[in-house]
């Protein structure tokens, strides 16, 4: 795992989602399939003046439409490894890092959020993806 995680973080690829909120700037790769696992690669940048602390990151597979609240449900996809995961951005800086889960598919009706949460603060980002 962690061989295949510092290839990952070594060979370029687009980051094609993106999230910006208070200077802080969420961005993430399409997912890399490989045996059972599913790698994610993350980027945090740190535009503010005010160091971050990483409390979580969370990725989760949502059903439904928060407007029907009856069939909306979020299904917390739990981390298997994590490499070169910070827990603080400074300011002005960037980190990437790499998420390993336990392969899954989206349904039709499915798709992702990514949640990324500050320890004391209030610049929390929402990540939602097709």
């Amino acid at each position: 795992l962690e061989k295949l995680c510092g290839q990952l973080l070594k060979t370029p690829r687009p980051f094609n989602q993106i999230k910006q909120n208070k200077g802080m700037v969420l961005k993430m790769t399409n997912s890399l399939y490989h045996g059972d696992q599913v790698f994610v690669v993350f980027e945090i940048q740190n535009r503010s003046q005010i160091d971050y602390e990483i409390n979580t990151l969370e990725l989760y597979r949502v059903n439904g439409t928060k407007k029907r609240k009856a069939s909306y449900q979020e299904v917390p996809l739990k981390s298997v490894y994590q490499f070169k995961r910070p827990t603080k951005v400074s300011s002005g800086s960037t980190v990437q890092f790499v998420q390993v889960y336990p392969k899954f598919t989206l349904g039709k009706n499915e798709r992702l959020l990514v949640t990324l949460d500050e320890l004391n603060g209030g610049r929390n980002l929402n990540l939602k993806l097709r």
